[in-house]
């Protein structure tokens, strides 16, 4: 807070808001800098259990049951030996999306 004392010769009191916009515009800055380099997922498609695509060409079903205890770290290991093998699209179906719900 400042005082200034005028040619009226009474003192006069405000508030000084600049270190206030300072701060504002560093936390602006901040996150204009973070978000951008915030991890995203994998883009995803829901396959659609009754349509196969007919630009596919053969189409490869693999189907593996996992349990509750399997980690996704093994999914990625299934889909890193599909992409070596060559298949270009690799879908992941769940029991809710395959009954259509």
């Amino acid at each position: 807070m400042t005082v200034n004392s005028g040619k009226s010769g009474g003192m006069s009191s405000t508030i000084n808001v600049t270190p206030m916009i300072d701060i504002l515009l560093v936390l602006l800055i901040i996150f204009m800098v973070i978000v951008p380099a915030m991890p995203k997922g994998e883009a995803t498609l829901v396959p659609n259990a009754s349509v196969i695509d007919p630009r596919c060409g053969d189409a490869v079903v693999l189907e593996v049951k996992g349990d509750d205890q399997l980690s996704f770290t093994q999914v990625a290991e299934v889909i890193d030996i599909g992409h070596a093998a060559g298949v270009d699209r690799i879908g992941l179906m769940t029991p809710k999306v395959h009954t259509g719900q």
